[in-house]
This record gives C-alpha cells, structure tokens and sequence, in this order.
C-alpha cells in the first residue's frame, strides 16, 4: 500500500525525479496515551470510584465567607464557625494512541521493494580483494508523519490521510 506521486521530487543532493512511489515502508509506531485529569462529581459517583472530598468555605453573596455564630445568653458573639461545604471528586482516564510512521519516496515501486531485499555482510569474514554486490537503495527523500486517534482502527488509512492534508504534494494517486 502506498501512493504513486506524479509530481516532480527533490531530494537533499537536488535530484529531481517524476513519478515516484512512496508508503510506510519501514512500518507504523503505535503508542499508547493515558491521560489523567481530576473530574468534580457527586458524593455517591465519588465513593464509588475511590474519589475524595474536600471542604470549601461557602461564600455569602458578597463574597465573602460565611460564618454561624455561637452566641450567648446576652446574644454576645462568643465564637465563630466557618461555614463550608463537601466537594467530591475523582480520576478520569481517558486514552488514545499516537500513531506515526516515516513516509518514504523512491524512484519507483520496484526500487522500494528491492530495498527491502537489503544484503547486509560483516566486513570482517570477507577478504578484502572480495567484490561484494549490495542491494541497497536509498529513498530519495522522506517525511515523519503522526497523528492522534481514539482507537487503533485504519492505522495506514488515517496516516495516508494525514499526509494528504499535509499538502506535499497535489498530483498522486493510491496503490492499493
């Protein structure tokens, strides 16, 4: 899967080559993300997910807070009680994935899957007057592409989108 591009590519050296092929030739990084956050609740909602509770002062329509005064038989003030109310809260979890890859071009499709028959040697079992042929193509440029998604569904479909939108190039089709 991958998308053949009819407009002209440059690579870092300021080769220009038409009709190049690119795709997610070297595969797709999934991650996972967790986020957390603190989410106001009732105290029934709160108890039941191992929420908490804290106490706020209630505030008088001032603004300012509110206090019952204890009096005493002369209706003297002898103490004051800050007025307050609970609070409950709890965790909310909420996940999604990142999903990035490397989008790369070659010359052409045939170029792309020979670079996937890539000969590696160790240099050192060899003699040094041996001919040793490397079928090693390189790309001719390439782009890091991500995105965000809820679920992991249609990977390459929302990676090709998102480099659609990233407005590369205009003249392309899909291979499929």
């Amino acid at each position: 899967m991958g998308i053949l591009i009819q407009d002209e590519t440059v690579n870092q050296n300021g080769i220009k080559v038409k009709d190049t092929y690119g795709s997610f030739s070297e595969g797709i990084n999934v991650k996972k993300i967790v986020n957390v956050r603190v989410q106001e609740t009732t105290q029934v909602d709160s108890s039941n997910n191992n929420g908490w509770s804290i106490k706020e002062p209630v505030l008088n329509s001032n603004g300012n807070r509110s206090y019952n005064e204890i009096k005493d038989s002369s209706g003297n003030v002898i103490d004051r009680i800050l007025n307050t109310e609970s609070k409950y809260f709890k965790h909310v979890e909420k996940e999604s994935y990142r999903l990035s890859g490397r989008f790369i071009i070659y010359v052409s499709k045939e170029i792309r899957e020979l670079s996937h028959s890539k000969v590696y040697v160790d240099r050192y079992s060899y003699p040094t007057d041996a001919k040793i042929e490397n079928k090693r193509y390189n790309s001719l440029t390439s782009y890091n592409v991500s995105v965000e998604s809820e679920n992991t569904n249609d990977i390459y479909k929302k990676l090709y989108d998102k480099l659609k939108s990233m407005n590369l190039f205009t003249n392309y089709s899909d291979d499929l």
